[in-house]
C-alpha cells in the first residue's frame, strides 16, 4: 500500500479533487482517503511517484509517505467515490416532527431549511436530514399552472440539493448535484423556481 500525507487536504471538496486525479493513475486498484488524518492510501501496482504527481496536479503539496496508516472515511474503487461523511451522531439533535401541509398560491415564496434531526425508526433513534424540522418535508399544495419560489438554506453538515421528483421544470432547478447545479454548501442557500404545469401528485 502507498500512503501519502497531504497537509492541505481539509475538506470534502479537496477529497473529491484529489480522488478524481489519483483514481486515473494506472495501477490504482483501491483509493482510500482519510480526511481526519489527511492521508491518501492506494492499493495496487501504481508507482508512488505517479500518485504523488496526481495529488500535485490536483493542486495539493505532498508532505511525506506514511507507513502503517489505517485508512477510513472515503473510498474510491474503479473511479467511483463513496463518501461516508454523513455523521450518525444524534446527540443534542431536535426530534423530527410530523410534516405539515402548506397551501401555496402562484407567486408565493417558501423558506425551506435543511438540517439534521433525530427520528425513531424501528425502535432506534437515527440521524436524518430534515426539511423545516420534519421528515419527510412539508407537503405543498399548489394550483396547476402556478410558479413558486423555494428558498433553501442548508443548515446541515453536508453539501446538498433538493430534487423535485417528477415535476416538469427548468433544468437548472431540478436539483441533481453536479449535473444540473452545484450542491448547496453548508451554510449556503439557493432559490428554486418551481413550476406546476401538470396536475398530479409528486
Amino acid at each position: 500500500m502507498i500512503s501519502i500525507h497531504v497537509p492541505a487536504m481539509n475538506s470534502r471538496q479537496s477529497v473529491r479533487a484529489i480522488s478524481a486525479r489519483v483514481s486515473d493513475v494506472p495501477g490504482v486498484q483501491i483509493l482510500e482517503v482519510d480526511l481526519a488524518a489527511r492521508t491518501v492510501h492506494v492499493t495496487g501496482p501504481a508507482a508512488p511517484s505517479a500518485v504523488a504527481a496526481a495529488i500535485g496536479a490536483a493542486g495539493f503539496a505532498v508532505d511525506r509517505s506514511v507507513d502503517g496508516a489505517t485508512p477510513s472515511p472515503a473510498t474510491v474503487s474503479g473511479g467511483t467515490a463513496m463518501d461516508t461523511f454523513f455523521s450518525t451522531d444524534t446527540t443534542g439533535l431536535p426530534e423530527a416532527t410530523r410534516p405539515r401541509v402548506l397551501e401555496l398560491a402562484d407567486g408565493d415564496t417558501l423558506d425551506l431549511r435543511l438540517g439534521p434531526l433525530a427520528k425513531r425508526l424501528a425502535g432506534t433513534t437515527v440521524r436524518v436530514l430534515g426539511y423545516n424540522g420534519s421528515v419527510p418535508g412539508p407537503t405543498l399544495r399548489v394550483p396547476q399552472g402556478s410558479e413558486i419560489a423555494v428558498h433553501v438554506t442548508n443548515d446541515a453538515d453536508v453539501d446538498t440539493t433538493v430534487h423535485w421528483h417528477g415535476l416538469r421544470l427548468g433544468n437548472r432547478y431540478d436539483g441533481v448535484p453536479q449535473e444540473t447545479q452545484a450542491p448547496i454548501p453548508v451554510g449556503g442557500s439557493f432559490t428554486y423556481r418551481i413550476q406546476f404545469p401538470d396536475p398530479g401528485l409528486y
